[in-house]
C-alpha cells in the first residue's frame, strides 16, 4: 500500500475499434427515430452558438475550453483535438462518439453535439463545475462513509447501466470521474467521463487486450483474459481510495504494480482500513470487489444492493428532493397523451439539450426514487411498485403502467430511461421560449433556409417513405405551402402546453 499521487498518473493505454448500433426512438407504431440523431453534427456555423468563456485544459493534442452554449444559456465543455498529430483516428472518435450516444444515465457525461473540420476535431460535452474526483480526494479525503457511500452508489449505477447495454469502461479511475456539484456536507454528484478505451462486449468472449490504466486494472486484464467484471474490480480500488485517500497498488513501474495486483489477497486486517476505522460492512463490499476471481467478484446490479448503502442511507440522501414532488410526477407522467410527431422528437431534443437544468435534477431524484435496483431506468415492475407506494389511490397499478409504457417507452426496449422520463415531466413553459424554440427548429432546418422541408425531415426520421413524411409536414402545415416555417414550428410546440 502507499501513497495516492505516486501511481494516479501511470497507465497502459490501447485504442478499441467498435461500431454501435443506435438505439431507436418510436414515435408511433410507424415512424422511427434515430436516437443518435438527437446529438448534432454540426458545422463550423455552430461555434456561433458559443461564446468561449475559459480554459479547462490542454494538452500535446487536445485542448478543454468552458464555452457558454448561447441559445440553452448553459456552459459545456469544448474539446478540440488536432489531427496533425494523428493520436486518434476518425473511427476512434466516431467510437467514443457512439457509445455517448447509446448511453442515457445522468451519471455519465453527456455528448450534445460534434463536428470535424480539416485540421480538428471538436467535441461538445457537459460541462461540470466541481473539477476531477481526484481533485476532491486529494482535497477531502478519506471520506466519511457516507459521503463516500454517495459517490459508489453514482458510480456503481453507472457502470450497471452500462453493462447492460452491454458496454465495459475499461479505465474506471477518479481521473475520469468528473464532479458535477458539491452538496451539503461534502456529497458528491458525480458523472462518469473518458470512454475512448470502451467497448461493446460479448457476453460469451472474454476480451484479450490489455487496457486501461495501471494502478486500476484487475488481475484478469493483466492476463489479457476478462470480461466486464473488470470494472467492479476497478470500483473496490476507486471505494478503497475514497475511504482511505491511499492507493493499494503502487509501484515505479508499471510491471512492478502488475506484480503486486497478481499476487494481491485481500486483508481484511489491512493497516490504512484499520487506521481510518473503516466499518466491516464498508470493508465486505469492499472485499466482494476486489476478489481475484472474477466470476466470483460481485456484479454491479449486486453491489448495488450491499448493505452498506442501507446502513448510510445512500438513496435517501440522494432522492430526498424529489419526496415531495414524486406523486405528482407520477400522476403527470399517467395522463401523458403525446399529440404531434414532430413535437415529441423536438422535445426529446430540447430535453437532452437542458442536461444542467435544475428541474431535470430533480426529475432525476424521482426517477432514483422509483429505480429499485439502482440500475438507471425503470422496469414496468419498479413502475407498479412506485404507484403503488407514492400514489396509492390509483386503483389498477399494472393497468397504469401498461398505459405508461405505451406511451413514453419511445424506444419500446421495456424500460423507461433518463430522458423519456425526463421529456413528460419537464415544465414545457421553461422550454418555451423563442431561443430554445429557434435552436430546436434550427436542429430539423439543416440548411438554414428557415424551413423545414421533406428532404430534411428524411435526415431525423431515416427510413420513411414519401407519403409518411409528407403527413408529418401537413400535421402541421398551416399554409399548405408543403415546409414548414418557424412560426409553424412554434405553434404546434406552444400547444404542449394544454397536453
Amino acid at each position: 500500500m502507499g501513497g495516492l499521487c505516486n501511481s494516479l498518473n501511470n497507465g497502459v493505454h490501447y485504442k478499441p475499434r467498435l461500431k454501435i448500433k443506435n438505439t431507436e426512438v418510436l414515435i408511433d407504431q410507424n415512424t422511427l427515430v434515430k436516437q443518435g440523431t438527437l446529438v448534432k453534427k454540426g458545422d463550423l456555423e455552430t461555434l456561433t452558438n458559443y461564446k468561449t468563456i475559459s480554459k479547462l485544459g490542454e494538452g500535446t493534442f487536445a485542448k478543454v475550453d468552458k464555452v457558454l452554449h448561447i441559445p440553452t444559456n448553459q456552459y459545456r465543455a469544448m474539446k478540440k483535438i488536432d489531427k496533425k498529430q494523428q493520436i486518434f483516428s476518425e473511427e476512434e472518435i466516431k467510437n467514443e462518439i457512439d457509445i455517448l450516444k447509446k448511453l442515457d444515465h445522468l451519471n455519465i457525461v453527456k455528448i450534445f453535439e460534434f463536428y470535424t473540420t480539416r485540421d480538428h476535431y471538436y467535441l461538445l460535452t457537459e460541462f461540470c463545475t466541481g473539477g476531477e474526483l481526484f481533485d476532491h480526494i486529494i482535497r477531502r479525503g478519506p471520506f466519511k462513509e457516507s459521503q463516500a457511500a454517495y459517490i459508489m452508489y453514482q458510480i456503481l449505477s453507472a457502470i450497471y447501466f452500462c453493462h447492460s447495454s452491454n458496454i465495459i469502461h475499461r479505465d474506471l479511475k477518479p481521473e475520469n470521474i468528473l464532479v458535477q456539484e458539491v452538496k451539503d456536507n461534502n456529497y458528491l454528484d458525480i458523472k462518469i467521463i473518458d470512454f475512448g478505451t470502451a467497448k461493446l462486449f460479448d457476453k460469451t468472449k472474454s476480451e484479450k487486450k490489455r487496457i486501461g490504466s495501471s494502478s486500476y486494472m484487475a488481475p484478469e486484464v493483466i492476463l489479457k483474459n476478462y470480461t466486464e467484471k473488470c470494472d467492479l474490480w476497478s470500483c473496490g480500488v476507486i471505494l478503497y481510495i475514497l475511504l482511505t485517500k491511499e492507493q493499494p497498488f503502487n509501484g515505479d513501474s508499471d510491471e512492478e504494480i502488475f506484480d503486486r495486483i497478481k499476487h494481491f489477497k485481500f486483508d481484511p486486517k489491512d493497516s490504512a482500513l484499520i487506521k481510518n476505522k473503516v466499518s466491516s460492512d464498508a470493508i465486505n463490499l469492499m472485499s466482494s470487489l476486489l476478489e481475484k476471481n472474477y466470476e466470483k467478484r460481485a456484479s454491479a446490479e449486486k453491489a448495488l444492493k450491499h448493505n452498506w448503502f442501507n446502513i448510510q442511507k445512500t438513496k435517501e440522501l440522494l432522492y430526498s428532493i424529489a419526496k415531495q414532488n414524486i406523486k405528482s410526477m407520477l400522476t403527470k407522467i399517467s395522463n401523458y397523451n403525446p399529440a404531434f410527431r414532430l413535437q415529441q422528437v423536438a422535445v426529446a431534443f430540447i430535453v437532452h439539450n437542458l442536461a444542467q437544468n435544475d428541474e431535470i435534477r430533480k426529475i432525476f431524484s424521482t426517477f432514483q426514487m422509483i429505480d429499485d435496483n439502482g440500475d438507471g431506468r425503470l422496469s414496468k415492475k419498479e413502475v407498479i411498485k412506485g404507484l403503488q407506494i407514492y400514489n396509492p389511490n390509483i386503483v389498477n397499478p399494472a393497468q397504469e403502467a401498461e398505459k405508461i409504457f405505451t406511451n413514453v417507452d419511445t424506444d419500446k426496449n421495456g424500460f423507461l430511461e433518463f430522458e423519456e422520463f425526463a421529456r413528460v415531466l419537464i415544465d414545457k413553459k421553461k422550454i418555451i421560449t423563442n431561443e430554445i424554440l429557434k435552436f430546436a427548429f434550427d436542429f430539423f432546418d439543416k440548411d438554414g433556409s428557415g424551413e423545414i422541408t421533406l428532404e430534411e425531415l428524411s435526415e431525423t426520421f431515416g427510413e420513411l417513405n414519401h407519403s409518411k413524411l409528407k403527413e408529418i409536414i401537413e400535421e402541421i402545415d398551416i399554409n399548405k405551402d408543403g415546409f414548414i416555417s418557424f412560426h409553424e414550428f412554434k405553434i404546434m410546440m406552444i400547444k404542449i402546453l394544454d397536453q
